[in-house]
């Protein structure tokens, strides 16, 4: 199996630049600059893991010392064969996931003695001049799972507690007005989990998600 890389064009480079504008004012004010790259296998092999598993893209900060070579403070990889698959909406969305991962470091400003007023705080910046950052979690996840404890229990397995939770969780960021603001959902109320950290990928497990989605259809929280 081989992977091969390449660039984005200009139009996925205006799109990625739009969803960092639009929902990331911290990165762009801090000048952050995020270099995208594709990534594509010669065989059904994902091009692209994270924990071992298929992912759609992942994110991770540049190095120090790459950092005076690249030009750019963090780098996405993302699947193109998923890529070229997606909606404009999903691609915004995945864009925007990829890009929350990215936290700037911030320090409390150091106040004179007596100063009563709210914290405040500030990004350092690296021997480079550039900011520092650093990875910040999800606000949840769907865990793992195995396809034979799926098989063997059925709806009681913990993978299915698993994706339960983050379903709720979903559910109420979509009603709090998540989707509201130029990326449209599917309508559902249904994460799409598919390709992701907490999704190895096979029949089985597959199969099995569908149906515990087409039995609760229904669910509500």
């Amino acid at each position: 199996m081989a992977v091969f890389f390449g660039l984005p064009d200009e139009d996925v480079t205006a799109l990625a630049a739009k969803v960092l504008n639009q929902w990331h004012p911290d990165l762009r004010d801090l000048g952050v600059r995020v270099q995208l790259l594709f990534a594509v296998s010669d065989t059904d092999t994902p091009a692209v893991k994270h924990g071992g598993y298929p992912a759609l893209a992942t994110v991770r900060i540049v190095p120090l010392k790459d950092r005076l070579t690249k030009g750019y403070d963090a780098e996405m990889l993302v699947c193109r064969t998923n890529w070229q698959d997606m909606s404009g909406p999903q691609r915004m969305a995945l864009l925007d996931h990829e890009l929350s991962h990215i936290d700037p470091v911030k320090k409390e400003v150091k106040q004179p003695k007596g100063y009563e007023g709210e914290p405040q705080y500030f990004t350092p910046l690296d021997d480079l001049g550039r900011p520092k950052l650093k990875l910040k979690p999800g606000d949840w996840c769907a865990g793992d799972g195995f396809a034979d404890v799926v098989a063997r229990h059925g709806d009681a397995a913990a993978e299915f507690e698993g994706l339960r939770r983050a379903w709720r969780q979903a559910e109420r960021a979509a009603a709090n007005g998540v989707g509201n603001e130029g990326v449209a959902g599917t309508g559902s109320g249904v994460p799409e989990v598919g390709y992701c950290e907490a999704w190895d990928g096979t029949e089985a497990t597959a199969a099995a998600h569908e149906r515990w989605l087409a039995d609760h259809a229904d669910h509500t929280i």
